[in-house]
């Protein structure tokens, strides 16, 4: 499986949380910290950032469907 980088704007599409917020739960450990990819950039780990919406779908007892590329032993194939 090959890893995907999101750009902290694709962060913030794909999960409907302000930059500003997603800063703010990376700093008080809410949310997957970023990884440098360069000097300049950062950029968040694709798997990570499904995961994360994976356990927040479960916490509200919502059936779950993550890409192919991110299924793993946290995610049943029957979804």
């Amino acid at each position: 499986m090959a890893e995907k980088f999101l750009t902290k704007e694709e962060v913030a599409e794909r999960t409907s949380i302000k930059q500003r917020t997603l800063r703010g739960m990376v700093q008080r450990g809410l949310f997957p910290a970023p990884v440098k990819i360069s000097p300049q950039r950062i950029a968040y780990i694709e798997r990570e950032v499904d995961a994360w919406m994976h356990d927040r779908m479960a916490e509200a007892g919502k059936p779950t469907i993550l890409p192919q590329s991110t299924r793993g032993s946290f995610c049943d194939d029957e979804y």
